[in-house]
C-alpha cells in the first residue's frame, strides 16, 4: 500500500447473532489496514477488534448506531465520521462511506471506503479559531481580556496534531 494513501477500500461480512451485528473483515489483509491506520493490538487480537477499541466510546456508539440503523432500516449504506487513536496517542479523523447489501445466506456484505480526513478537520478548526480571534479583536477592548480570549481560542488547536500554541 502507498504510505501516502489517504483512503482504503474494505469489505466485510456482517452477521446478526444474539441480537447484535458481528463484522468480519474480508479485505484487505490486516497488514495493509495496519499500514494505513496503525492501531495497538494485543497478542493474537484481530485488527478489527483493535481498530474498534481505538475509537473513543462516544464515537463508537454513534458509528455502531449508524451501522445498525442502515441494516435494520434497509437503507443500503451509511456514512460516519469518527476519531481513532493511534498507538502513540495522536488523534486521526476518519470518514467511512459504506454500501450494505443483503446476501442469500441471511447475512450482509458491506463495502466501504475509509478516508483519513484529519487534515480537513484541522483546516476547519484553524478557520474557526481565526474567526474567533478576529471577533475578539473587534469586540474586546481590554487588553487582558483580549489576551485571555485569544489564548483560549488558540488552545483549541492543542488537540490538533501538528500544531502547538506558543505565546511570545
Amino acid at each position: 500500500m502507498d504510505p501516502s494513501a489517504r483512503c482504503v477500500l474494505w469489505r466485510s461480512r456482517v452477521v446478526r447473532a444474539n441480537g447484535a451485528f458481528h463484522w468480519a473483515l474480508l479485505a484487505p489483509e490486516e497488514a495493509e489496514l495496519q499500514e494505513f491506520l496503525p492501531v495497538a493490538t494485543a497478542p493474537g487480537e484481530p485488527y478489527q477488534e483493535a481498530w474498534h477499541r481505538s475509537i473513543p466510546p462516544e464515537d463508537a456508539t454513534r458509528m455502531d448506531q449508524a451501522r445498525t440503523d442502515a441494516i435494520d432500516g434497509g437503507r443500503g449504506g451509511y456514512t460516519a465520521e469518527y476519531r481513532s487513536l493511534a498507538p502513540e496517542g495522536a488523534v486521526r479523523w476518519l470518514r467511512d462511506v459504506v454500501s450494505i447489501s443483503a446476501t442469500p445466506e441471511a447475512t450482509w456484505e458491506a463495502v466501504g471506503v475509509r478516508t483519513d480526513i484529519s487534515a480537513e478537520k484541522r483546516a476547519r478548526l484553524c478557520q474557526e479559531v481565526v474567526y474567533e480571534i478576529s471577533d475578539i479583536a473587534h469586540t474586546v477592548s481590554d487588553p487582558t481580556d483580549m489576551h485571555r480570549g485569544v489564548y483560549r481560542s488558540l488552545t483549541r488547536l492543542l488537540d490538533a496534531p501538528g500544531y502547538a500554541v506558543v505565546l511570545v
